[in-house]
């Protein structure tokens, strides 16, 4: 079943590339994982498919979207709301019993 499964990767100027091929071909705007994802989608033969997520919204990389593609994006309102919370973050050992107990606690 591994044989059947492949990976790829690019370079920042690949992303680039693929970002605006993306734009250009479908009007669509990767985030830069998603462009990376997408020009793997290109190199597929005639026989083959494949299927790419994006993770996030290209507003977690507006500055790399818009300059790259020379557009001005906004922040979807209910990412904007985002922006005045207060981050926070739990270190937790590589270990699925602390995992376990964090999840319970709350």
């Amino acid at each position: 079943m591994s044989s059947q499964v492949s990976g790829f990767w690019t370079d920042d100027h690949g992303t680039r590339e693929a970002m605006i091929d993306a734009y250009t071909r479908f009007n669509y705007i990767c985030d830069p994982h998603g462009a990376i994802g997408y020009k793997s989608m290109t190199m597929l033969k005639d026989n083959e498919f494949g299927v790419f997520l994006e993770t996030a919204h290209p507003a977690k990389f507006l500055d790399t979207v818009n300059n790259t593609l020379g557009i001005q994006t906004d922040i979807p309102e209910a990412l904007e709301i985002l922006k005045a919370r207060v981050k926070s973050a739990t270190f937790l050992e590589n270990d699925y019993d602390s995992f376990k107990e964090l999840l319970l606690s709350n």
